[in-house]
């Protein structure tokens, strides 16, 4: 009877763990991976910009993704908005981000 405790046990671990493993690999395919491709393209095209703050994923489900970053261009802080292909397509440099 304890071996049979056992073994349900380590089914459940065993079940758990993979879970976690599946979940953490498709955050890092849906999420974490084309936020870094779009910070790479829009770095390559958009030479003016010294640092990305940071990114926001904007789109629904099911849409193109469109992201909102926080940048330095040439020393001043803006906000930007991109579909990921490099290609600005509004930006927001007045606005006081200090």
């Amino acid at each position: 009877m304890k071996n049979l405790e056992n073994w349900i046990g380590i089914g459940i671990l065993s079940i758990a763990v993979i879970a976690v493993l599946l979940i953490g690999t498709v955050y890092y395919i849906d999420v974490l991976k084309p936020e870094k491709e779009a910070i790479n393209k829009l770095l390559q095209e958009n030479p003016q910009i010294s640092k990305v703050y940071s990114i926001e994923n904007v789109r629904g489900w099911g849409e193109n993704p469109e992201y909102t970053l926080i940048v330095k261009i040439d020393g001043e802080k803006c906000r930007i908005w991109t579909f990921g292909d490099g290609v600005i397509t509004d930006n927001e440099c007045e606005w006081n981000f200090d």
